[in-house]
């Protein structure tokens, strides 16, 4: 099925990718993002990256024309800052019209664009009232150690103009015990991106028994900027325990200590019919929460998804309060 329109209004989300990295995720993203009402936009300030990504015309931003004349920032993060500056008004131009709620901005940290324009781009986001959420990733450890510094350098920065951030290490995204190619590595790293934004619109956009929407994310995204979000799939028997065994695997959630979370979202989801979620296997579930703090703030749903298998389940998490101590970026 075709994608629908860039320029159509009144969607609910726009995902934005930002440099070299944010824009090949982007294109993960949009040949893969099966759900509706969310709009994409891919700036850069490499003009021949910008055309090879997948992203339809009408969606693709060149930014700072006049800073890098089309050639990249390289990895000079205030170019890239420069850049989104120069194009602020032509940024807010393409979102105004839209009135989105929610925005998602995907990017790598250690470059010159994405470190750069990230947080201008989120300002500008948040001045216009449209929930922000970052979603970036720290360099490869062959990368080096300035990238990485800059990496760190730009998560700080790209963290105060964000509602929240979400934060992987391209290291976590692939199994490094694995035979893979340099290409499996990035394209695990591109697949990577995708998963809080799965997560986010698996709970908001399907049929729930007991629904969740964007209000119950936001409450448990409240007061907090560091945010884990994940998902984990389980087959057969003991299939909710073998679900969020696999949410523990997830990038986003590796050097991180769980028990120390304070708010806990979680939303189940099963095919309709003689296979959907048992009240006996929500017993499962108690399992998982035991992990945590007595006190945690609990937020949780049900529902349905036709796309899983007929003996599937998937859980979606959402889990803050866990402070940078906490976090190893």
């Amino acid at each position: 099925m075709e994608k629908s329109k860039i320029t159509h209004l009144n969607k609910f989300a726009i995902i934005i990718g930002v440099g070299g990295a944010g824009c090949n995720a982007l294109s993960y993203i949009y040949k893969n993002c099966t759900y509706e009402d969310i709009d994409f936009f891919a700036l850069d300030t490499d003009r021949r990256a910008l055309s090879a990504g997948e992203i339809p015309l009408s969606a693709k931003l060149l930014i700072g024309k006049n800073i890098t004349h089309g050639n990249s920032a390289d990895t000079d993060p205030e170019k890239g800052r420069l850049a989104a500056m120069e194009s602020s008004e032509l940024i807010k131009n393409k979102l105004e019209p839209n009135h989105y709620e929610l925005a998602f901005i995907v990017t790598g940290m250690g470059g010159g664009t994405g470190t750069g324009a990230a947080p201008i781009i989120a300002d500008i986001c948040r001045s216009m009232n449209i929930y922000t959420i970052a979603i970036c990733s720290t360099p490869f450890s062959f990368e080096g150690h300035l990238k990485r510094r800059r990496a760190n350098e730009g998560v700080v920065k790209l963290k105060q103009s964000v509602d929240n951030i979400a934060i992987f290490s391209n290291d976590d995204s692939m199994n490094s015990d694995a035979l893979v190619t340099a290409s499996d590595a990035f394209n695990a790293s591109d697949a990577t991106f995708y998963i809080p934004i799965d997560t986010a619109f698996s709970i908001i956009m399907t049929q729930g028994l007991i629904n969740l929407d964007f209000a119950d994310i936001r409450a448990t995204l409240a007061g907090e900027k560091l945010a884990f979000l994940a998902y984990g799939k389980g087959e057969g028997e003991k299939r909710v325990t073998k679900a969020f065994e696999n949410i523990k695997k997830s990038p986003f959630l590796n050097h991180i200590k769980l028990e120390k979370s304070k708010k806990l979202l979680y939303y189940l989801q099963s095919c309709e019919g003689n296979e959907a979620l048992r009240v006996a296997e929500l017993t499962e579930v108690q399992n998982f929460i035991d992990i945590f703090r007595r006190d945690i703030h609990i937020i949780w749903g049900t529902g349905f998804d036709s796309r899983l298998k007929s003996n599937e389940i998937k859980v979606s998490v959402i889990l803050t309060g866990i402070t940078d101590e906490e976090k190893n970026i």
